[in-house]
């Protein structure tokens, strides 16, 4: 890649990929593609269409170090800064958790108990990136939904995700959980936090 009189073509930068996360992912390829697409800023078709094609000697280098990197098992999510969630690309970084497949069907069953054109108050805690607070807002838009986080770092970033998107009306509080709306109530609460091990605050 560093030999700008001998290019490597797309074709063999993913294969370079793919064989240096072969042993440390489940998913090498598709990683592989993901990191690959997102250096390149072209659909993953084009490797295949385009795959002859030589790439520039910094951008096989950042995709390298974008795999080294992920070989040392930092998520794919954060190497490219954001998450499809709910058909939504959401951006996360370090400061946010990335949300969980499973998390969809939090908001699936969210979406159940509140009706289309329901007015109902809804409180997401521990935010993130906004995933859940998102969904539901683009789903049922005359809901009244706040969401919390302690992190004001994570609250701008969801706020950043909400401004791309195009979804306001999103009360965002900085805040451990209940705290900033302890004065409050409201019809439904909905919310996905970090796993927490069975042994710490009285679990059993």
């Amino acid at each position: 890649v560093t030999e700008e009189t001998n290019p490597v073509t797309i074709r063999e930068l993913l294969q370079q990929g793919c064989a240096r996360l072969a042993d440390n992912s489940d998913s090498a390829r598709l990683d592989a593609e993901i990191l690959l697409e997102h250096v390149l800023k072209t659909a993953r078709v084009t490797f295949y269409t385009q795959g002859a094609d030589p790439v520039v000697a910094n951008a096989g280098k950042h995709f390298l170090q974008l795999v080294e990197q992920r070989r040392c098992g930092q998520p794919v999510a954060q190497l490219i800064g954001r998450r499809e969630f709910w058909s939504m690309p959401l951006e996360v970084t370090t400061d946010t958790l990335i949300p969980r497949p499973e998390t969809e069907l939090l908001v699936e069953r969210g979406l159940v108990r509140i009706r289309p054109q329901s007015t109902a108050s809804v409180l997401e805690l521990g935010t993130g990136s906004g995933a859940i607070a998102l969904a539901i807002a683009r789903e049922r838009s005359a809901a009244a939904i706040t969401a919390t986080d302690v992190s004001e770092v994570a609250l701008k970033v969801a706020r950043g995700n909400a401004h791309r998107l195009n979804i306001d009306g999103i009360c965002w509080q900085q805040g451990p959980w209940f705290e900033p709306v302890r004065e409050s109530c409201f019809d439904i609460i909905l919310s996905n936090p970090p796993y927490v091990a069975t042994t710490l605050n009285g679990c059993s």
